[in-house]
């Protein structure tokens, strides 16, 4: 498998993982429980930053890369970046969302878990496209010297939560990923 491809799409897991969390989270609020508002800004600060600062380029570039080689698969996969920027704005409007709910700001219930399922949705559904559609078409169109020149360009950036070097802000949450992990396989 192609190394870039392999990053990627490992990346996309812990995303899905990240996303499970913050999901039972706003389930919580739905029924008027005390979610852990703590845990919640955690994961919308990686969230915000990791996907842009590191995921999201590595997608443009093959993106870039495979409209060059085959400009009819890249039109049926739509815009690529533009899911990424509309990705960015649901996140940032979530986040909004989350602090107007920390800050005790008036704000309809509803309108904190519409904004999170909207977010949540359409993050999952991105990731399904790209897994389903993106990397697919980009094996199929692309050279084995396409993928050793995108692997090159690459900048290196270790995951702040999944990575070997855990950013000392996420070590509670990567800790309550493990757990919740350990928990579903008994």
């Amino acid at each position: 498998m192609v190394k870039v491809l392999d990053a990627l799409r490992e990346e996309h897991r812990n995303f899905s993982r990240v996303l499970e969390i913050l999901a039972h989270q706003i389930a919580l609020f739905e029924k008027a429980e005390e979610p852990d508002y703590d845990l919640a800004e955690k994961i919308i600060e990686y969230l915000i930053n990791f996907p842009d600062l590191s995921h999201h380029p590595k997608e443009d570039l093959l993106y870039q890369k495979l409209r060059l080689r085959d400009q009819r698969i890249a039109d049926i996969m739509g815009d690529l970046e533009t899911e990424h920027q509309k990705l960015a704005e649901l996140t940032t409007a979530f986040e909004a969302n989350l602090k107007n709910v920390l800050l005790d700001a008036e704000q309809p219930r509803a309108e904190f878990i519409d904004a999170a399922k909207e977010f949540i949705d359409f993050f999952r559904s991105h990731i399904m496209l790209e897994e389903l559609r993106f990397f697919p078409a980009a094996l199929r169109a692309l050279s084995a010297a396409d993928w050793r020149e995108i692997e090159d360009s690459l900048a290196q950036s270790d995951d702040p939560i999944f990575g070997d070097n855990i950013a000392v802000p996420y070590i509670d949450l990567r800790d309550q990923i493990y757990e919740i992990a350990t928990e579903q396989q008994i």
